[in-house]
């Protein structure tokens, strides 16, 4: 016996994916604002050759695609507890559209655990229709406090052991 939920309509993506780009993100950025545009560095083809088109932080996505976005940073902050801890939420930003999509991505110290709860992911994620037109996406950072060292710091004694911040844009066919 198998179930197949009948709520489920309309545009449901179910196909495999015909591209995988990951964008590397910029070494050694201050948090300067809420708002702030990530920005990448480097693109690398993993499966197929899809490179988007970048300017200062804005990911240009082509049209006749849906798109699965993953993205997220990496913060290092003092050894410091409580309030000092430094902390960071992001999300992608629909250019095109002046809004907010997906879902947000939070990190946070192990050491602030305790203060702050929340039920985001270290990753932000947001799956684009772009079947009509090209779409202008970016990563953005949504909350910040405390203190941080740097994002995608290299000059630490631990950051080899991080992922750095990155992007994954999953290119499916609808």
């Amino acid at each position: 016996m198998s179930y197949v939920p009948s709520h489920i309509g309309g545009s449901v993506v179910s196909s495999a994916p015909n591209a995988l780009t990951v964008l590397e993100g910029t070494n050694n950025i201050t948090l300067s604002a809420v708002g702030q545009k990530l920005t990448w560095s480097n693109t690398r083809n993993i499966y197929s050759n899809f490179s988007p088109a970048i300017s200062s932080g804005t990911i240009t996505l082509t049209s006749g695609y849906f798109y699965f976005l993953e993205g997220g940073i990496q913060l290092e902050a003092p050894q410091a507890t409580g309030a000092n801890a430094g902390y960071a939420g992001y999300k992608w930003y629909d250019e095109t559209a002046s809004s907010y999509i997906g879902a947000r991505g939070h990190l946070y110290p192990y050491f602030a655990q305790d203060l702050f709860w929340s039920a985001a992911d270290e990753m932000s994620r947001a799956l684009i229709d772009c079947t009509a037109g090209d779409r202008d996406v970016s990563l953005r950072v949504i909350t910040y406090g405390g203190q941080i060292t740097g994002v995608n710091y290299t000059s630490g004694s631990w950051y080899q052991y991080s992922g750095l911040g990155r992007a994954q844009i999953w290119r499916l066919t609808p």
